[in-house]
């Protein structure tokens, strides 16, 4: 699904999207796919929903964007955005228009979004054939999109802070596991699959320290 600018009848600019409406939980959302690129140009952060930006967290981030630029798949979960009455969504076309002066709220994914952000200023930088090739990929990365429409200020609180406490670590060993071409991954493989009767989330793999 893409982004493109448009021209209604009137000659005002609009932004649309290719977008499938559902239902969650009794509220109306709209499910879609856009690049960082584009996603920026219509986004807002509303420091009553959104907390403080965690410098370690961003860094985290933009090391993991990094091990997408140099080749390897990486995955990030949709951004959750909030309508705020912004835009209108056409049933018969599935298109959501905005106007090129509204706004959309974030409710998660700032960290993600300011990742990103830093990737392709520090990109932006540099003129060489390399940087500008990389800065393309970091700028065309498609996200998914979560748009709810009818959500309240407080329903969006409550949403962000379930968002940011509910969810649980995964445990370190699968993250290993799951490396490719790696030989502690591969080791850690070959042990959890010849065992026994341990389950997977029975073993621990640690270096200097240990969360249990």
């Amino acid at each position: 699904m893409d982004i493109r600018d448009l021209v209604d009848n009137n000659g005002a600019n609009h932004i649309s999207l290719q977008a499938i409406k559902g239902d969650h939980f009794g509220k109306e959302i709209l499910s879609l796919q856009c690049s960082v690129g584009q996603l920026v140009k219509f986004i807002e952060v509303d420091r009553t929903v959104q907390r403080d930006i965690l410098d370690y967290h961003v860094a985290d981030i933009q090391q993991y964007i990094q091990y997408g630029i140099d080749g390897n798949n990486i995955y990030f979960p949709p951004i959750i955005l909030s309508a705020r009455g912004q835009g209108v969504y056409n049933i018969h076309t599935n298109e959501y228009k905005l106007k090129l002066n509204e706004r959309l709220a974030l409710l998660d994914g700032q960290h993600r979004l300011k990742a990103f952000e830093f990737i392709i200023k520090r990109l932006e930088g540099k003129h060489d054939v390399q940087s500008v090739e990389q800065c393309k990929f970091v700028k065309n990365f498609p996200f998914t999109l979560q748009i709810f429409l009818d959500i309240s200020l407080e329903e969006e609180k409550q949403l962000f802070t379930d968002v940011n406490t509910k969810s649980s670590k995964a445990n370190n060993t699968i993250l290993i596991m799951y490396k490719d071409d790696d030989l502690c991954g591969n080791l850690v493989k070959d042990i959890i699959e010849n065992h026994p009767y341990l389950p997977e989330d029975a073993f621990e793999t640690r270096a200097k320290y240990t969360r249990t």
